[in-house]
C-alpha cells in the first residue's frame, strides 16, 4: 500500500514529516499499519525506499526494451501521425491519407513565409 501512498521521494518526505508534526497520528490500510513511533516511521520510509526503487527499476527496464524494439526495426510506441500501426508485425507504415498533411505542412513552413499558427489555420480551415 506505501507503493500507492507515495512513489516519490517529496511525497514520502511529506507524509513522514507530517507524521512527525502530529498532523497524521498513524496510517492504518486492510493489511498492515505504521504508527507514528520511531520503528514505524522506520519502517514506513523502508517502504517508501522499495517503493522508489521498484518505480526507477521499472523505468530503467522500460527504456531498455524501447531501445531493443528500435535496434530490431520495431516501433515502441503508437505509430506518429501520418503513419499506422501493423499489429500482425508490430511495425509501422505511411497512412496515405494522412501523410499528405504532413508532407503539405513541411512543404508550406520550408517556403519560410508560413508559421505554425499560420499552417494550423490552414489545415483548421481546409477540414471545414
Amino acid at each position: 500500500m506505501s507503493d500507492r501512498l507515495a512513489r516519490n521521494s517529496v511525497d514520502g518526505g511529506q507524509i513522514i514529516y507530517l507524521l512527525d508534526t502530529g498532523k497524521i497520528l498513524d496510517l492504518k490500510f486492510p493489511t498492515f499499519w505504521f504508527d507514528s513511533t520511531p520503528q514505524g516511521k522506520f519502517m514506513l520510509s523502508i517502504a517508501f525506499s522499495q517503493s522508489k526503487y521498484y518505480v526507477d527499476n521499472l523505468s530503467q527496464n522500460v527504456k531498455r526494451g524501447n531501445r531493443q524494439k528500435l535496434r530490431r526495426g520495431d516501433w515502441p510506441n503508437k505509430a506518429p501521425f501520418g503513419y499506422l500501426n501493423n499489429k500482425a508485425d508490430k511495425s509501422i507504415y505511411l497512412d496515405n491519407e494522412r501523410a499528405k498533411f504532413i508532407t503539405k505542412a513541411f512543404q508550406l513552413f520550408s517556403t519560410g513565409r508560413f508559421t505554425y499558427v499560420d499552417i494550423r489555420r490552414f489545415f483548421y480551415t481546409e477540414q471545414h
